[in-house]
């Protein structure tokens, strides 16, 4: 029997994110956000989708995948990173409506959710006060 080769994920990787106090927020940095980290995602999934569909060549046994990048904020949001959670729980819940949407199409769509990385330009966020050593070992799901 030959084996069929599944085909690579299409990952829906961009993503931004900015540290700032919730009652600073403009409704600037909230629509750069969602441009890039939710309308990004629905870009490259729509447009993956379609040309998966269009070469009809998926099924249960060989899927289409789609990938996107969520973040631990989607399930626990953190503070100063409130318009990024809010960005990352749309992410989930994009992700699970593409994921029953496709199915039937034989693609399957899921989202990994990365903890906080100690960042360059996390560290040096003007909010942020953890020493950088501390970032990588900080509790941040309690």
């Amino acid at each position: 029997m030959k084996q069929q080769l599944t085909s690579p994920p299409r990952v829906a990787n961009a993503g931004i994110a900015q540290v700032k106090a919730l009652l600073d927020l403009t409704p600037s940095d909230f629509e750069r956000m969602f441009r890039i980290n939710v309308f990004g995602v629905h870009n490259c999934h729509s447009t993956a989708a379609k040309q998966l569909i269009k070469q009809n060549n998926c099924s249960q046994a060989n899927p289409g995948k789609l990938l996107a990048a969520a973040s631990i904020v989607a399930f626990k949001p953190f503070p100063l990173l409130s318009h990024y959670s809010a960005s990352k729980y749309a992410v989930r819940g994009l992700t699970s409506s593409y994921a029953m949407e496709l199915a039937s199409e034989g693609i399957t769509v899921n989202a990994y959710a990365p903890g906080i990385v100690g960042t360059v330009s996390l560290i040096s966020a003007p909010l942020c006060t953890e020493p950088p050593e501390n970032l990588a070992s900080k509790d941040w799901y309690h």
